[in-house]
């Protein structure tokens, strides 16, 4: 499971979707049984944990993540489960109690396997951190800012962008473009389709060209270079990136700060 998968269910869980990512995001669990078995299991830990537990959580790189997920596949500690859910269902037979459920020591199973990560690992990636940036952005909606460009091509773009078809996205905010080169969030919505698909210097050409188009919200193209930088690893230039935005206080400002201090 990827990191911003992850991320979109936390916000379902947190109840923090619109309605119409909430409608996408059920869809998906009926369509998608690997995403659904991801989306019971954090939905099993969730429950299991308090917010400060969960928020520190959430926190934690995409590679603990990864670790996780294989240690708690692996035999070894299937077979721990499997003794553990013997024993208390032997002890109910015996004492007929209902101390635990089997789920609850499933439950304690997984924290005590999470946990344990997250004390020798605490490094924060530039893939994780692109994607905390990027998701708390809340982009506008591309239908609203259309005045100017045939309104089925921001349709198109936009429902292909969120359910990540980005590749039938850029078609669409192609030809937005060439009707209207003065909407600021087309560039936007197609550099991080770019992005998103790895084709990082085509995400800067079109970042670039924000930059230099003279328009009201051109230095946000700055923002969103260091986002780029920060997906493709090159940390060196996001940190310039970030600096240039400090010194001339440019768009979103007080983030560049943040950022620089994670990764200073």
């Amino acid at each position: 499971m990827s990191l911003e998968e992850d991320i979109l269910i936390e916000q379902f869980l947190r109840d923090e979707l619109s309605e119409e990512d909430r409608i996408y995001f059920l869809n998906r669990i009926e369509t998608d049984d690997e995403f659904k078995k991801s989306y019971l299991l954090e939905k099993q830990l969730f429950e299991g944990l308090n917010d400060k537990d969960w928020s520190y959580y959430t926190k934690k790189q995409s590679k603990e993540i990864e670790e996780y997920d294989t240690l708690f596949s692996d035999s070894k500690t299937q077979e721990i489960r499997e003794n553990i859910e013997k024993a208390s269902f032997h002890y109910q037979n015996r004492t007929n109690r209902n101390i635990l459920t089997l789920s609850s020591i499933a439950a304690v199973v997984v924290v005590i396997i999470t946990f344990s990560f997250f004390f020798f690992n605490s490094s924060v990636s530039t893939e994780e951190l692109y994607t905390e940036y990027i998701m708390n952005e809340k982009l506008p909606s591309l239908v609203n800012r259309g005045a100017n460009v045939e309104e089925s091509n921001l349709v198109e773009a936009e429902s292909d962008f969120k359910s990540k078809e980005y590749e039938s996205a850029i078609v669409y905010l192609d030809k937005a473009l060439e009707e209207d080169k003065k909407n600021s969030l087309l560039y936007v919505y197609k550099a991080i389709s770019h992005t998103e698909l790895k084709e990082y210097d085509k995400a800067h050409e079109i970042l670039n060209d924000l930059i230099e188009s003279n328009l009201v919200d051109g230095e946000k193209g700055y923002w969103f270079k260091s986002l780029v930088f920060l997906k493709s690893d090159r940390i060196d230039e996001a940190i310039k990136n970030l600096e240039t935005i400090v010194q001339d206080s440019l768009y979103n400002q007080s983030k560049a700060k943040e950022l620089l201090n994670k990764l200073n």
